[in-house]
């Protein structure tokens, strides 16, 4: 009774370090995930903008993604409304990406 109690000892011991393990490594995934994600709301085309939108909103509602990561990846980019909208950010939260625009478009005057 001993030694199996022993041996199941170690095998829980065992699995709780692969069990920490494998979360560690889909950690370090989901981080790559969300670099590139942002990545393509930076410089992609609008259907590959619009496809990563749809993932981004698969991975919140699956709760691989949280708000916070929701705001890290669509700040300042043109899905950052809608993204903010469906993880319920604060409206505060969101850049002011329209009035930096506005403002290097008043910097120059193009009326000579």
């Amino acid at each position: 009774m001993q030694r199996e109690i022993k041996s199941l000892k170690t095998r829980n011991h065992n699995l709780t370090e692969e069990n920490n393990n494998l979360k560690s490594y889909i950690s370090i995934i989901l981080e790559a995930i969300k670099r590139f994600f942002r990545k393509i709301l930076i410089f992609g085309n609008d259907k590959s903008k619009n496809d990563t939108t749809s993932e981004i909103m698969e991975y919140y509602d699956n709760k691989d993604f949280n708000s916070d990561d929701v705001y890290d990846i669509s700040r300042g980019t043109d899905k950052e409304d809608e993204l903010f909208d469906y993880a319920n950010i604060p409206n505060y939260m969101k850049s002011n990406k329209n009035t930096y625009i506005e403002k290097e478009k008043d910097d120059y005057d193009f009326s000579r």
